[in-house]
């Protein structure tokens, strides 16, 4: 039987539990915070943006909220800001149909929507993220948007963010994928942490999270089938330059190797 030891998150929202195994918790999750911890007290004059990435439906937000408590303990309040809220506007989304998407290197013949392909790295407005990503590096004031699972939209005065030393910790799928114009965002990051997984143990996951925000089950496969599928590949596949890998071997436990 696998040891393993429930977190509590305490949120602004809601308030939960997450499991993890104590291994993933001593071996991985520890060393992970001391390091970020260790970059923030290192740096006497600017911000610190930490970036975890990896597929959908790996856990990067649970992750994200577990090192945000583990580092307050030490007396560092992250702020998290994951990138959906850079996702195109449903009503823009719907007008765009490319010939072609690209996806994991190949180019693929396309006649749906991007409305239709939501979540896709095509769905993203990569140059107002970067542009933020900038703003955020330079400790310029700003809201960062975030996106809304009740009305399925973007919302663009989300999280404010001031104009003081902090440490940030952004969230998405594609932070590191080796193609224009996404590789761009390395260059903002002074940590890189990638959560490996499979599409077998993201996908319950996803289809409970799309039935939570209000699809029917046929609808979340449907989906899953024609967007999250792929993009699970793409950012598996296509991901690179990150500093430490994060392997999901199974439900609760993860393995960190360092890439360095």
């Amino acid at each position: 039987m696998i040891n393993r030891k429930n977190i509590k998150i305490v949120d602004s929202k809601v308030d939960y539990t997450v499991k993890y195994t104590k291994k993933t918790i001593t071996n991985s999750f520890i060393p992970l915070t001391v390091e970020i911890s260790r970059l923030f007290h290192g740096n006497k004059i600017g911000c610190t943006i930490i970036g975890i990435s990896g597929p959908p439906g790996s856990g990067k937000s649970s992750i994200s909220a577990v090192f945000r408590q583990m580092l307050s303990k030490k007396g560092i309040e992250p702020v998290i800001l994951p990138i959906d809220g850079f996702h195109f506007k449903n009503e823009k989304l719907k007008k765009m149909t490319p010939a072609v998407c690209h996806v994991a290197g190949k180019e693929l013949k396309n006649n749906m929507t991007l409305y239709q392909k939501k979540g896709a790295k095509e769905t993203y407005d990569t140059k107002y993220l970067l542009s933020c990503m900038k703003k955020l590096k330079n400790l310029k004031e700003f809201y960062w948007p975030v996106y809304s699972r009740k009305i399925h939209e973007p919302v663009s005065e989300g999280i404010f963010i001031s104009d003081q030393k902090a440490l940030y910790i952004v969230e998405g799928n594609y932070l590191f994928l080796r193609t224009n114009p996404w590789c761009e965002l390395a260059r903002f990051l002074d940590l890189k942490i990638f959560i490996s997984s499979r599409e077998g143990l993201v996908k319950k996951r996803i289809i409970k999270r799309k039935k939570r925000g209000g699809f029917s089950r046929k609808e979340a496969l449907d989906h899953f089938r024609r967007s999250d599928s792929l993009n699970i590949d793409e950012v598996l596949n296509c991901s690179a330059g990150y500093d430490y890998t994060l392997e999901q071997k199974r439900r609760f436990y993860y393995v960190l190797r360092k890439n360095f």
